[in-house]
């Protein structure tokens, strides 16, 4: 009988043992081992924690939205002024920032056109009112976009 018992107790350790180990075991019975077999913990990370975490992600990220609305609206509005004062157009920089401008602007670059009285368009206007309503139309974007991806507190 006491050999019984023995074979019973070895059942059971073995049982143990594949139940922690296997697969059919929930998961707080099972405990990852490493290499030498002891028994790994995994950090436990609290939803305030979370909660930390999305908040500042959230959060560099509404800024880092914000900052590019602002950065292409300092770029148009600084085309915009470079053109109005009739800046050199073969200087590397202010032929960067007019194609940058253009690129921008997109569709919003013909919303109004300005001629001269002998008919010829009027490049400066043209610049100062369509650049100077897109660099607008982002500013506003991007506010409105960032206070989207803000966190409410």
């Amino acid at each position: 009988m006491a050999d019984r018992a023995d074979v019973d107790k070895s059942t059971e350790s073995t049982e143990s043992t594949e139940s922690s180990q296997g697969s059919q075991a929930p998961a707080e019975a099972r405990a990852a081992q490493t290499s030498d077999g002891a028994a790994r913990r995994r950090p436990r990370i609290s939803m305030h924690q979370v909660r930390e975490v999305s908040v500042f992600v959230r959060t560099r990220l509404a800024n880092t939205v914000w900052l590019a609305a602002v950065l292409c609206a300092t770029v148009l509005a600084l085309a915009a002024l470079l053109v109005a004062l009739d800046a050199n157009s073969g200087n590397h920089v202010v032929e960067w920032l007019t194609h940058g401008a253009k690129r921008l602007a997109g569709p919003l670059s013909t919303v109004f056109t300005f001629h001269k009285e002998h008919g010829a368009p009027d490049e400066a206007k043209n610049a100062l009112v369509n650049w100077g309503i897109t660099a607008l139309a982002y500013l506003v974007a991007g506010r409105f976009v960032q206070r989207l991806i803000l966190p409410r507190s």
